[in-house]
């Protein structure tokens, strides 16, 4: 008896064991066929030269013999800004690729970075996607701070070091705060002499550029906007400012150079929020062999290393975070599950010592559903769990008809 008592206890330890080492993860990873690229190019790319790159890794990625289509487009898709890109890519059948997802996406990373000033990400597409959050990877960690400057200094720092985390690739950013700007700035005493104001000016610039709509023109089936601008050919540089002139209340023709100077400075593309507060959103994707657990662990432990300011709070989100809030709650879901079936079993045996020889039993599965995760190298997730909670009835029951 003592020698079967110190194997179960041993056999507990164990299970405890194995379960705090075996790799843990969130929902198995899907090979759907179907891929989402995402590009972001630099900050003050114009939508004619977004254009051509989006040419470019399409046509890359088109010539990749596992792709079947792709289609693409520029702007929106959650920035919102002109230096984005969109891809859905499908894949051939598994059995004509002959290679994962995973694969295909490892194979394409090195051809397209072979384009200058267009980093690509691409992710699989999942049937079951959790946390609502659509960005360039698969996991985000949100960095949030009611100081704007300070949250924009600390992104690019923690960017820098999650790069540099062996355990995350793809890292990427959605900080839009490069943009550039071009202010005019007029002089009043010159312009007020010439009869010139700042409403006569600032109109003459949005008849230029602004595309003011001047005039609709109805059809028995359709109507369509007229909008007023200069031809495409000067609006493509800042330098057409040049050539601009204002109209006086004389009738004089003013350059627009002769009251005004030119200022070249940075601007913030978009400003994203989580919740009421600024934040800015890290997205990454595990590098191969990694688990979703020993990157979030990587990622924690970098952020110690930083760390950071009490005014900026770093955050996972997504699926990252419901992650987090399941492997918090799996203990208790286990222990929860062991309660109720020992409040059953005392019901039916009734005892109170009685269902402790039932329930030994099951510290043997768990030994045994853990190590055949560990030698597959499969990840312990939701559906791993489901199934060791199955094989707990299971043993559960053979045990109740052996005794």
């Amino acid at each position: 008896p003592r020698t079967m008592l110190a194997v179960t206890l041993g056999t507990m330890a164990l299970t405890i064991y194995l379960y705090i080492i075996v790799p843990k993860g969130f929902f198995p990873h899907q090979d759907t066929g179907r891929l989402f690229g995402s590009i972001q190019a630099a900050q003050d790319i114009s939508f004619q030269a977004m254009q051509h790159k989006l040419t470019e890794v399409m046509d890359i990625v088109r010539s990749d013999p596992a792709v079947d289509q792709v289609n693409g487009f520029t702007g929106g898709g959650g920035y919102g800004t002109t230096n984005t890109g969109r891809m859905f890519v499908s894949l051939k059948p598994l059995e004509e690729r002959g290679m994962s997802s995973d694969q295909v996406i490892a194979r394409l990373r090195p051809k397209l970075a072979s384009i200058a000033g267009a980093p690509t990400y691409f992710q699989p597409i999942q049937d079951l996607r959790v946390g609502g959050r659509a960005s360039s990877a698969q996991y985000q960690y949100t960095l949030q701070s009611v100081d704007l400057p300070e949250l924009n200094t600390w992104a690019s720092i923690v960017e820098a070091k999650l790069r540099s985390l062996p355990e995350i690739v793809d890292v990427n950013s959605d900080l839009q705060d490069r943009g550039q700007q071009l202010l005019v700035v007029f002089d009043r005493t010159t312009a007020s002499r010439l009869g010139l104001s700042p409403q006569l000016i600032d109109d003459t610039l949005y008849d230029a550029f602004g595309q003011r709509q001047v005039s609709i023109m109805y059809t028995p089936l359709n109507q369509y906007h007229v909008v007023m601008e200069v031809a495409p050919q000067y609006w493509q540089n800042p330098s057409a400012l040049h050539d601009i002139y204002v109209r006086s209340p004389s009738g004089a023709q003013v350059p627009l150079s002769a009251v005004t100077r030119y200022e070249q400075a940075n601007t913030l593309l978009s400003v994203n929020h989580q919740g009421q507060f600024p934040g800015v959103t890290l997205s990454f994707t595990m590098a191969p062999g990694v688990s979703l657990g020993e990157a979030v662990r990587a990622i924690d432990q970098a952020m110690h290393e930083i760390g950071l300011p009490a005014g900026v709070q770093g955050t996972f989100q997504g699926t990252a975070k419901a992650f987090q809030s399941s492997v918090g709650n799996q203990p208790w879901l286990i222990l929860a599950a062991l309660l109720a079936m020992y409040i059953v079993l005392g019901i039916l045996y009734e005892s109170y010592i009685h269902p402790l020889t039932i329930l030994s039993t099951l510290p043997s599965a768990g030994v045994g559903a853990l190590l055949a995760l560990l030698v597959f190298d499969t990840e312990l997730t939701m559906i791993a769990l489901i199934g060791i909670m199955l094989l707990i009835g299971i043993v559960k029951k053979n045990a109740i008809m052996m005794i």
